[in-house]
């Protein structure tokens, strides 16, 4: 997860075109899928970001049980799944496989069923940080 200052976290969002750079890189490029760990590491952290500071206001709206046993946060889950969405992955399985050899290595990751299965439970709050990104300009 990252672990940055709040400032750098302010500045991203708060500079559109800055947010924009990180998150689309790959609509530049020819090639729609990068493998660079860490242009991928970076775009993780600006879409973090993004929805840490979403999330918090529609958290009540969630009602999600047991939040304090879950083993990654709402706001990994739903960045992990709107950076797929922006990839291009349209496979579960191979997007999961991706990120757990890419981003997460180190096997702190959740298991394929039960992120897919946090992925339909939070889907109401990742279509509304989607339509708040659109609304940005940036999806």
């Amino acid at each position: 997860m990252p672990t940055a200052h709040c400032d750098c976290q302010s500045h991203i969002l708060s500079c559109p075109s800055l947010l924009s750079a990180v998150l689309c890189p790959y609509k530049i490029n020819s090639s729609p899928l990068t493998t660079d760990r860490a242009k991928i590491q970076k775009q993780y952290a600006a879409i973090f970001f993004f929805v840490s500071a979403q999330l918090s206001s529609i958290q009540m709206y969630l009602q999600r049980r047991n939040r304090h046993l879950v083993k990654q946060e709402d706001a990994v889950v739903i960045a992990i799944h709107i950076l797929g969405k922006l990839l291009g992955f349209t496979s579960e399985r191979a997007w999961h496989r991706f990120v757990t050899g890419n981003l997460f290595t180190n096997s702190s990751f959740l298991e394929r069923s039960r992120y897919n299965r946090r992925c339909r439970a939070l889907r109401f709050a990742i279509k509304w940080i989607r339509h708040e990104l659109a609304k940005r300009g940036q999806h």
